[in-house]
């Protein structure tokens, strides 16, 4: 599923695809979106910010992708 949201693909044509009611895409979305931290598909597929330079001595935060790999494991059946 997450892989289908990152494709920037229509919930209806996901619903298709996937044999699932529009309803049910939205749901699971809502699902991802929370465990990532992210509360959109815009912000999914946003380009990771720049926020916390190594002069300031942090680290820069985990990029959305970077996350979506390690949620989509945790993820019920080990993908989305």
């Amino acid at each position: 599923m997450l892989a289908e949201l990152q494709r920037s693909r229509a919930n209806a044509q996901i619903a298709s695809d996937l044999h699932i009611s529009v309803e049910t895409v939205r749901t699971h979305a809502r699902k991802i979106y929370r465990k990532l931290g992210v509360s959109s598909r815009r912000e999914l597929l946003a380009p990771p910010s720049n926020a916390g330079s190594a002069d300031e001595g942090t680290e820069r935060p985990d990029t959305v992708v970077g996350r979506s790999a390690q949620a989509a494991a945790e993820l019920p059946g080990g993908h989305a």
